[in-house]
């Protein structure tokens, strides 16, 4: 075992997740949020059934059907719905903003883990996570708009889609969160990512601008940041 190991991921995965809302944000100003998150999961997919045999991995595993259920209503809650909704939130309020609300990520999970996993934190951990949110509010807080040159609506329209993806991002890693203990972590991800994009056809088939969608009109450079 590595020290510190999991901890230097968590790290290195929020570098990294930085650098791409930042990219999320310049797609988004030319392509509807739809479009670009099946864009993301399809390359992801893509990409990981390329790796998954140099790692010894399968796409289909003998394991209880169950196993696939729960992956498949996490992978519609966080790479399906959540993504969506960050993105939308990306165009509302701007990658700054967003990042602010996407703070709620870690007092979402904490409590759904100690809700569902029979997790405890200790008074540090607590304390933590409210200042977590007390930075949040006070970050969108009196004049929050104005400062960012953000309409009223935009900006609590911009929390509630960044609030509603952080639950639904919490909600799809905690039910998993046994099953990843005994699971490769290639074949999980992958039955995500499918499930992701299946509820991502399914909303855009049924959107009224389904045309658009499907067929979004970016120039090249658009396509570079994407």
């Amino acid at each position: 075992m590595i020290p510190y190991l999991g901890q230097t991921l968590a790290i290195l995965t929020a570098l990294v997740w930085a650098g791409a809302v930042i990219l999320f944000k310049k797609s988004g100003e030319q392509m509807h949020p739809i479009s670009l998150n099946l864009f993301k999961n399809s390359l992801a997919v893509l990409l990981i059934l390329i790796t998954m045999p140099f790692m010894g991995e399968t796409i289909f595993r003998d394991v209880p059907f169950e196993d696939y259920v729960l992956l498949f209503i996490s992978g519609v809650l966080g790479l399906g719905i959540a993504d969506t909704f960050l993105l939308k939130s990306l165009n509302l309020v701007g990658a700054g903003l967003s990042a602010i609300v996407s703070c709620l990520y870690s007092p979402f999970i904490i409590t759904l883990s100690i809700i569902f996993l029979g997790e405890r934190l200790g008074i540090l951990q607590i304390i933590g996570a409210t200042m977590i949110i007390s930075a949040v509010l006070t970050a969108v807080g009196k004049n929050g708009h104005e400062r960012h040159k953000i309409t009223r609506r935009n900006l609590w329209l911009g929390i509630l889609y960044g609030a509603l993806a952080n639950i639904a991002t919490a909600t799809g890693i905690v039910i998993i969160k046994p099953l990843l203990a005994r699971s490769p972590l290639l074949w999980a991800t992958e039955m995500r990512l499918f499930s992701g994009i299946a509820v991502l056809v399914v909303a855009t088939l049924v959107h009224k601008d389904r045309s658009k969608i499907a067929l979004p009109k970016i120039n090249f450079r658009g396509w570079v940041f994407t």
